[in-house]
């Protein structure tokens, strides 16, 4: 049976509010639930989930050296990476620490070939309802020229699995929209996107990302991590401003939840971790039970789509 691997461990809300989240997934999946024994099957004893609990109490904080992963076995985390290289694992979500999620994929699973550090990618609604996948948004801040084609490549298969697309639409994130706009990144990174076998349409501003018919978007993960903290933010002003503005709450509650639709981390699940055969997402650290089900929802229809089929054959 095709298992979901979820580490419990290491979330701001704690393992209760998470296996909230777990009891509501998708039943047709077994998942391998690494924390507490004992509070996994209080929960999930009538769930009519197929699982199986690893007992772990200890994890890795943001604070603590990430490199610990490599060394203690017993961190929910390392657990996890064991348990992902099974052939039944079709893979792996997580709330914990960013450092140490990204140090065991590319210490303890390995990376495709061609590849020095996981790709951050997310996935992120344009205005039209359709989704484009960002990378990077925050792992790598300092790429090359032909870093960006490879985070083409890899966004290229997530995004094929995850829409159902033949041919997703690539873009190069600038401050200008024609090609000797931008700095030395920005316009080799689109020469060599040019010369590249992708779709590639040319640059798209920041300002017209979320109108554009982009499915994927390149970036430097500095840029990109500015990119999606500045729209959170600036959709939770206008629900703050809105607030005091709408006299009717029904018709308030109606406007939050399409801002939450487009800029809510626990409505858009996680962020997905590139370079591993099998998909890794990575939950918000305030991730509650919504963003819980959510992650395992992203992850299903990834993997449903056949990304680690098509992943194997991907030469970068």
């Amino acid at each position: 049976m095709k298992t979901i691997i979820i580490d419990l461990l290491g979330s701001d809300l704690g393992e209760a509010v998470l296996l909230e989240g777990v009891r509501r997934s998708d039943k047709r999946y077994k998942y391998l639930l690494v924390g507490s024994k004992e509070l996994i099957d209080k929960t999930l004893f009538d769930s009519g989930l197929t699982y199986e609990a690893v007992d772990a109490d200890n994890y890795i904080t943001n604070e603590e050296n990430p490199l610990r992963v490599l060394k203690d076995k017993t961190a929910s985390l390392s657990v996890c990476f064991e348990r992902l290289k099974s052939d039944d694992a079709v893979g792996l979500v997580s709330a914990g620490a960013t450092g140490a999620l990204f140090v065991g994929t590319a210490m303890k699973l390995g990376l495709k070939k061609g590849l020095l550090s996981p790709v951050l990618s997310c996935m992120l609604p344009r205005f039209d309802g359709e989704y484009f996948c960002l990378a990077d948004c925050g792992a790598n801040v300092n790429p090359t020229a032909e870093d960006s084609v490879k985070f083409a490549q890899l966004a290229v298969l997530y995004v094929r699995a995850f829409k159902r697309i033949s041919e997703p639409k690539v873009y190069l994130l600038n401050l200008g929209k024609e090609s000797g706009k931008g700095n030395a990144f920005s316009k080799s990174a689109y020469k060599a996107l040019s010369d590249s076998r992708l779709n590639f349409c040319g640059n798209v501003e920041a300002d017209k990302v979320f109108y554009s018919d982009a499915d994927v978007v390149v970036c430097d993960g500095f840029a990109g991590n500015v990119l999606i903290k500045c729209a959170e933010v600036v959709a939770m002003g206008v629900k703050n401003i809105a607030k005091n503005t709408f006299h009717n709450a029904d018709e308030y509650a109606l406007f939050a939840s399409k801002v939450d639709s487009l800029f809510n981390y626990n409505e858009l699940a996680g962020a997905t971790l590139l370079g591993y055969e099998k998909p890794i997402i990575k939950l918000h650290g305030k991730a509650n039970a919504e963003t819980v089900k959510n992650g395992v929802d992203q992850l299903i229809r990834t993997v449903e789509g056949d990304f680690s089929e098509v992943f194997g054959q991907l030469q970068l």
